[in-house]
């Protein structure tokens, strides 16, 4: 009818079709009112909304733009065109007002929405109509343990940054073409965070860019989000003060659909470990070596191995990779009480000499043994599991 707006919206990649979809609404002589081909924030899908000038008839064209084909989904209706939540996440156990964010989302308000705290649940679909309208946008937002932050307007100049605290994401929007968002915090002297971002993972098109700045403007880090990376930056802070984070578009794009959120989380010492061989074949009364490896990251101390798992008989060297070192041998040997022939799932594990120590009795004085015995490989193993490559400051 005269008037009327409708939005019509392909689903192919996002379902797992092969299909790369364009659509176009044409008149009744053929002639192209709308176009739609790779929306942003659709993985590739097509969207449109259109307000029909006249009563009438008229056509929607959708085919592959490749001329191959697959199956598709079309929806048709007066559902505004959303391609991601805003904000993209909220406290699990918290409630937060939730809106769509996309190039037609007039008239649609704001949801109160409480995030579950089940632990296992780690996201929840978003679905909210137009004031009046009969059919539905959707999107996700994400569930996460964090605080969140919303970021207020305007906070473009140094001077209207928005104060948040590191123990909080940041959630914001790029609104227009050039808009910037600025941040400040107090971070401690000698303290590492990690900021990323995200954005193409939730249905945002933000090419995101970002940087940590000091108070007179020396910039301690810079990240761009390229190719399918969304941006990942690791900064240490040579002194306790106030910083600025600043968030852009990295070709100066904006719009509502424009969301992105910032998780910050603490650069805590860690490793990852690799050993030489998948197989231990322990001869009886016999001893085999492997080498294992760690990758560090921020963390050069001194790694405790051991060996959690390992069958009766069978016993574990203390090794320990040294501190600014990456490699140590460990040993195993199959003692008299071994019984050949088993096979048995086993796991090294590494951990901080100091660790290994507070989980054991005093009188095993570990440190002056040169092997570990099946009794404190067993009172250490259910917390080795849990525990494995994670160093604590």
């Amino acid at each position: 009818t005269e008037g009327q707006t409708l939005s019509f919206e392909v689903l192919s990649r996002r379902i797992g079709s092969p299909l790369d979809p364009m659509i176009r609404v044409l008149d009744a002589r053929g002639r192209e009112l709308a176009f739609s081909d790779d929306a942003s924030g659709l993985s590739g899908d097509a969207q449109i909304s259109h307000k029909f000038a006249a009563a009438g008839d008229y056509f929607l064209e959708l085919r592959d733009i490749r001329f191959q084909g697959g199956a598709y989904r079309l929806r048709i209706g007066d559902f505004p065109c959303a391609t991601v939540a805003y904000p993209l996440a909220i406290q699990r156990g918290q409630s937060a007002p939730v809106t769509l964010a996309g190039f037609a989302i007039d008239g649609v308000a704001p949801l109160s929405m409480t995030a579950p705290a089940d632990p296992s649940i780690t996201w929840l679909p978003v679905s909210l109509k137009r004031e009046g309208g009969n059919s539905s946008g959707f999107s996700t937002i994400a569930v996460v343990d964090r605080p969140q932050f919303v970021e207020t307007e305007p906070n473009n100049a140094a001077e209207q940054a928005n104060r948040v605290e590191l123990t909080h994401d940041i959630n914001g929007r790029l609104e227009q073409s050039g808009d910037v968002d600025r941040f400040v915090f107090k971070a401690a002297k000698d303290s590492s965070y990690v900021f990323s971002g995200v954005t193409r993972a939730q249905g945002s098109p933000t090419d995101l860019n970002f940087k940590v700045l000091k108070a007179d403007g020396g910039q301690l880090g810079v990240v761009d989000d390229t190719g399918t990376d969304e941006g990942s930056l690791t900064v240490k802070f040579p002194e306790e003060a106030d910083y600025t984070l600043v968030v852009e578009d990295l070709v100066k794009r904006g719009g509502p659909e424009h969301a992105y959120r910032i998780a910050i989380t603490s650069a805590a010492p860690r490793f990852d470990l690799a050993v030489s061989t998948d197989t231990f074949n322990v001869p009886a009364g016999g001893s085999v070596f492997a080498t294992v490896t760690a990758k560090r990251a921020n963390y050069g101390g001194p790694i405790e191995l051991t060996v959690a798992g390992l069958p009766e008989g069978v016993s574990a060297s203390r090794s320990v990779i040294g501190p600014g070192r990456n490699d140590a041998v460990i040993t195993l040997t199959a003692g008299p009480a071994y019984q050949p022939g088993s096979m048995q799932l086993v796991q090294v594990v590494g951990l901080l000499s100091a660790q290994v120590d507070a989980m054991l009795p005093a009188k095993a004085a570990p440190k002056k043994q040169s092997i570990l015995s099946r009794e404190e490989i067993e009172m250490l193993s259910d917390w080795l599991l849990a525990a494995e490559g994670a160093v604590e400051e």
